[in-house]
């Protein structure tokens, strides 16, 4: 993706250089790259206390204004420059969830592939035989429209999708529920920790 204009807003606290200001305004800018969404606004706010008993006395604070749905990261590093890359990192990878994707990388980070077909996937697992089990826990027609939540299973090696389980039902909750965290076991049955229930649901793979 291409890095687009942004308007970044930086307020600051404490000595804060001018070029640490703009260090904060083209890392942000940057992030443009990292989703397929418009970022309409980037507020920024820099800190730097004064209290020499904090180990990391550098804070940086942004929220971006994501189409409309803000997403917002906190940091505190050792100086300023640490806590603005420390902020980048953070905003990117929450800018990622967004992208409602898996990427598929070689050990050495090298891109391979990225699948959209699994959904807003909040965990994931792989088995021996190159299949996908996601677990979908956050899915709404706000947060990724046309999309429901569930397990998907598929291949590695494609990104197809060729099993869904939708969301299971539950006493209080109308459209029932769904795991955050996924995992398999030998025998093929599949695990999700579900926050809503505090506990564990399995599935049992069709003989």
């Amino acid at each position: 993706m291409d890095i687009q204009e942004l308007e970044v807003q930086v307020t600051t606290h404490g000595v804060v250089p001018d070029s640490v200001r703009q260090y904060a305004t083209d890392k942000v800018t940057q992030l443009t790259r990292y989703t397929n969404r418009p970022i309409l606004f980037a507020q920024v706010k820099l800190t730097l206390e004064t209290n020499p008993r904090l180990e990391r006395p550098a804070l940086a604070e942004a929220t971006l204004d994501l189409n409309g749905q803000p997403v917002r990261a906190h940091v505190a590093g050792h100086d300023l420059m640490e806590a603005v890359d420390l902020l980048e990192d953070r905003l990117r990878r929450r800018l990622d969830r967004h992208n409602h994707r898996i990427v598929i990388l070689t050990k050495e980070g090298k891109f391979v592939a990225e699948y959209f077909e699994f959904g807003r996937s909040s965990g994931l697992a792989i088995d021996k035989n190159d299949t996908i089990y996601t677990a979908d826990s956050e899915s709404t027609a706000k947060v990724h429209p046309g999309w429901q939540r569930g397990v998907r299973i598929g291949s590695l090696k494609d990104g197809k999708v060729t099993v869904f389980i939708p969301p299971h039902a539950v006493p209080n909750s109308a459209d029932g529920t769904m795991g955050e965290g996924i995992a398999i076991d030998a025998a093929g049955n599949v695990f999700t920790a579900e926050a809503q229930l505090r506990g564990v649901t399995k599935y049992v793979k069709d003989q």
